[in-house]
């Protein structure tokens, strides 16, 4: 899914106030993250959201995606609004931002 086009998609008016601040903050995050690293020359795409924010922040993000299920799996998903930085790929789909979302690694929290 196109980053541009989930970060104005109608649903998300739809949320509550608190979800879509959360939501908007995260989408808005992440999309400043990725431009910035485009713009020093980082590869961004093929690579998980994770990477890329160790690559500009020198820090890792050990185990975020290692999902066992427990409530700070569930925590942290809603946190994030489902965009744990270890099961966020992203991708690039006619020169936009897009990301795709490692469904693999997310089914313990099913």
């Amino acid at each position: 899914m196109r980053l541009s086009d989930l970060m104005r998609h109608r649903l998300i008016g739809k949320l509550s106030d608190v979800a879509e601040v959360i939501i908007r903050d995260e989408l808005n995050d992440m999309y400043k993250v990725i431009d910035k690293a485009v713009k020093l020359g980082i590869k961004v795409y093929g690579n998980y959201y994770s990477d890329i924010m160790a690559l500009m922040h020198h820090e890792g993000f050990h185990d975020q995606c290692a999902c066992r299920g427990g409530d700070e799996d569930k925590r942290n998903f809603i946190a994030h609004a489902g965009l744990l930085k270890n099961c966020t790929r992203i991708i690039s789909y006619n020169n936009e931002y897009c990301i795709m979302i490692d469904d693999e690694a997310l089914k313990c929290l099913q």
